[in-house]
């Protein structure tokens, strides 16, 4: 199990390395050297969130936070975080945080 502990540590530090780029599961498990369906499943059973919900909330956590302490306008801000729109970015802010981008600034 501390192998695994490691090599899910060591998907996470690559994922904040490279947030700014779209990861994929494949990138990540090249990385790590196991195959793309065990890698998935460990991070989900370690973590307790599939990969794919750790990374949008990964991006829209480092957005709320650039949003609360820059001046960037809210759609630089989604795109450089993976977001396709301000709309997008909105969408997932309110489910998340209750509040729109704006409210939240």
């Amino acid at each position: 199990m501390y192998e695994w502990d490691e090599a899910v540590q060591k998907m996470i530090d690559y994922i904040d390395i490279h947030l700014s780029e779209p990861v994929t599961l494949l990138e990540l498990s090249k990385e790590i050297g196991y195959s793309p369906f065990y890698c998935s499943a460990k991070f989900h059973k370690i973590t307790g969130m599939p990969l794919k919900s750790y990374l949008s909330g990964r991006r829209l956590c480092l957005a709320a936070k650039e949003i609360r302490e820059t001046d960037r306008r809210i759609l630089d801000v989604a795109l450089s975080y993976g977001f396709s729109s301000q709309q997008a970015l909105t969408r997932a802010f309110v489910c998340a945080y209750g509040c729109t981008p704006a409210a939240y600034r």
